[in-house]
């Protein structure tokens, strides 16, 4: 964590107040990475239908807003695409090894050293310069296909 920015720290549930505790703790897991795709849809929306606008009378403050939306879009893709990996923390852990918790050993194994796991791969992504996690390329198809599909050109 740097400057207090960083590293998420997961909403906290009790499993015994759901009430169908094997599909809700995916959905709650799924919630956060679907908002993302959802910001970055109705952002490219936004920008798809102001981008007429912006064209007849081009200048400085139109040039930001439409810089800022595309960040937007493209964090909220790569937000959403980042936490389906299937490492612990991320949500896409919880997806994919929800069903192991009839067997604690193994459950608890896996998410003890998830989260150093993760930490590893990114640090060793930075050294060597290299994407351990190539999800760069789907984020750009999910940020450029949508702006396409919703006929921003």
């Amino acid at each position: 964590m740097i400057a207090g920015f960083g590293w998420a720290k997961p909403v906290q549930f009790n499993e015994q107040n759901l009430r169908n505790p094997r599909t809700d703790v995916i959905k709650i897991a799924l919630a956060g990475p679907l908002s993302n795709a959802l910001t970055a849809m109705i952002l490219s929306l936004v920008l798809a239908f102001t981008a007429p606008f912006f064209a007849s009378g081009f200048n400085n403050v139109i040039s930001i807003v439409t810089e800022i939306l595309f960040y937007a879009i493209y964090i909220n893709w790569g937000l959403f695409v980042f936490n389906l990996i299937p490492l612990p923390p991320l949500d896409g852990s919880h997806v994919l090894f929800h069903p192991l918790k009839k067997f604690p050993a193994i459950y608890n194994s896996i998410y003890k050293y998830g989260s150093l796991l993760l930490f590893g791969i990114i640090i060793l992504s930075v050294i060597t310069k290299s994407s351990l996690i190539p999800i760069g390329n789907l984020i750009e198809f999910l940020g450029k296909g949508f702006l396409h599909l919703v006929g921003y050109r």
